[in-house]
């Protein structure tokens, strides 16, 4: 994941710099109340948790209009932000910081041998593309 914004939220919110109180007033995108990966980055890069304002958006996609349109900042999947980072559309709030974070698939017992097949293409792709 990368911490992901667009150049005018980063001008309006860290024209100083990337801080724990420029942080603090930010707003950052939230998945859901399970979500902590926002805090967990900063916890990573800052060595503290923060709770910064968020706006709610369960959309993994959604995370990425918002962060393109300045709505706030998030973690981003990086093979969904690669090219806006490439084209300059989103910046990483600090360069270097990803956040690197284990990816489980889950299935019901139940559907185990229906979706046999699905797991396996899925295991075998995500092999390919992830770390």
């Amino acid at each position: 994941y990368h911490a992901t914004a667009s150049p005018d939220f980063m001008e309006r919110y860290f024209a100083q710099g990337v801080t724990l109180d420029s942080l603090a007033r930010a707003p950052a995108l939230t998945f859901n109340h399970k979500d902590q990966l926002q805090q967990e980055w900063v916890q990573a890069v800052f060595g503290q948790r923060l709770a910064p304002p968020t706006h709610w958006l369960p959309s993994t996609r959604g995370f990425v209009t918002a962060a393109l349109q300045g709505l706030g900042w998030g973690m981003n999947p990086a093979p969904l932000v690669q090219e806006h980072l490439h084209a300059g559309q989103l910046v990483e709030l600090i360069a270097g910081q990803p956040f690197d974070r284990p990816l489980f698939w889950q299935i019901n017992r139940r559907a185990a041998a229906p979706l046999r097949g699905l797991s396996a293409t899925l295991r075998r792709h995500a092999r390919d593309a992830l770390v």
